[in-house]
């Protein structure tokens, strides 16, 4: 824990040493920064974020039960087996979201994607994982 604290005050003392220059940072001023994505949904009915959220968690929520399915009816088979480890969700789930994907696009709702605002949930996501698993250690 001590560990921890050490760093975060070293990491403070920078960010206060070198607020003058934001780029170091990472920091965009007002005039460089961008949108996260454009709304595709109306606020009063469903949120964009919420919506984009959900197809995360329904592309997710697929690639678990696929792999539970995997895990009970095909353990037994040697390749098959390998396949389909737990350490592999991420390559399964790549896969279910990218049959997930051309479903939307084929009934004629790709268009209610947003793609940009998917990237920064998921760097968010990448993000907490690390911080996450770092505090672990």
């Amino acid at each position: 824990m001590g560990k921890i604290l050490h760093t975060l005050d070293s990491s403070l003392s920078i960010l206060a040493f070198s607020h003058s220059n934001q780029n170091n940072l990472g920091l965009l001023k007002d005039k460089k920064s961008s949108s996260l994505g454009h709304e595709k949904t109306h606020p009063a009915n469903i949120d964009t974020l919420a919506f984009q959220l959900s197809i995360l968690f329904l592309c997710y929520g697929i690639t678990f039960l696929y792999m539970k399915y995997l895990l009970v009816h095909l353990k037994g088979l040697p390749v098959i087996g390998v396949l389909s480890a737990w350490g592999l969700f991420f390559f399964h789930g790549l896969v279910v979201a990218t049959i997930v994907r051309s479903f939307i696009n084929k009934i004629g709702l790709g268009h209610m994607l947003s793609v940009r605002l998917q990237k920064h949930i998921t760097g968010a996501a990448v993000d907490f994982l690390l911080v996450t698993s770092l505090l672990r250690a």
